[in-house]
């Protein structure tokens, strides 16, 4: 059981999901951070603030048993608690759409959209059950404009922000908001 607020972000191995991790465990968050393995466990656990605020949770978001098993460890470990999740893991491929195959576009729909997808069944019931929580979606430029050789990517995320919109008027009477981070390369250069 925790007094901090709780926060659970897949793919916080590296990049924009650590960068979140440790930011939230900077404001005070009891933050689990959702990764296939602990390459970067080293890195994440030395940039917190403070150090003990972040915990690593082991989640592969393109299985549905290990986003179950990962989501319910943690309520299990906070009483029920989860108050912000973010939906961050993600990947692209450049390919155009006659080398891309089948299974190219299944495997980044997969994570980008059925990964997020599967984190948002896995807490939505517990901040049900306390009448708040918020989900945060992150995007790109690709979920609204699709771009040469970016088919796979873009269909992803235009996917996973028409599944944020409508849950956004599903759930906002029950207390749980959703919101959308629409990443661009300019808001990720220094």
């Amino acid at each position: 059981m925790t007094s901090s607020p709780v926060a659970i972000v897949t793919g916080a191995n590296s990049g924009i999901g650590l960068a979140v991790s440790v930011a939230l465990a900077g404001a005070g968050f009891q933050v689990h951070a959702g990764m296939r393995d602990g390459a970067s466990l080293d890195a994440l656990l030395t940039a917190a603030t403070p150090p003990d605020a972040i915990h690593v949770l082991r989640m592969d978001v393109g299985d549905d048993d290990s986003v179950a098993s990962a989501v319910a460890s943690v309520l299990a470990a906070t009483g029920g608690r989860v108050d912000v999740a973010v939906a961050n893991a993600g990947y692209g491929t450049l390919v155009s759409v006659e080398e891309a195959s089948l299974a190219d576009h299944a495997a980044v729909m997969n994570v980008n959209y059925f990964g997020a997808l599967r984190l948002v069944k896995a807490v939505l019931p517990a901040m049900r059950a306390r009448g708040a929580g918020r989900i945060i979606g992150s995007s790109s430029v690709g979920g609204v404009v699709g771009f040469p050789f970016g088919s796979p990517y873009a269909a992803s995320k235009f996917a996973m922000e028409g599944l944020w919109e409508s849950c956004f008027g599903e759930y906002k009477h029950a207390g749980i908001h959703f919101s959308l981070v629409r990443w661009t390369l300019i808001s990720l250069l220094p």
